[in-house]
């Protein structure tokens, strides 16, 4: 008996955010934006050559951060060759080496998830 309070409820509210109306998207026309760009370009362009230097700074942050994120992607074949020299290497020897790549490969993904948290960090030169 006290579970029809809530159903009403429920339904009450999702009522509510049925029927409110979204509302409308309100677009600019192409040539729209152009002219306005057009127009403001010459207000802009000074603070854009002012910035040019920090931009390019960080791109090139971004780009060494973005290395490091491929460089731990890259290591995960560490996995599939330490699997290698764990089972076929093993009659050459190559089974500390294995265990070595197979450590490595594994805690890859992991670092390479680091690094890609880290990667906005490092663009804006905080670490």
């Amino acid at each position: 008996m006290r579970i029809y309070p809530k159903i009403t409820i429920i339904v009450l509210i999702s009522f509510l955010f049925i029927s409110v109306p979204s509302p409308k998207a309100e677009a600019m026309e192409p040539i729209s934006i152009s002219l306005l760009a057009a127009a403001l370009a010459p207000i802009v362009l000074p603070y854009v050559v002012k910035a040019m230097p920090y931009v390019w700074k960080g791109i090139v942050n971004m780009s060494s951060a973005m290395l490091d994120v491929g460089v731990e992607f890259a290591r995960m074949g560490y996995l599939m060759l330490g699997f290698f020299e764990c089972t076929i290497g093993i009659p050459f020897g190559l089974f500390p080496a294995g265990v070595d790549n197979l450590i490595d490969g594994s805690i890859a993904p992991f670092k390479a998830m680091v690094q890609m948290c880290l990667v906005p960090f490092k663009t804006f030169g905080m670490i």
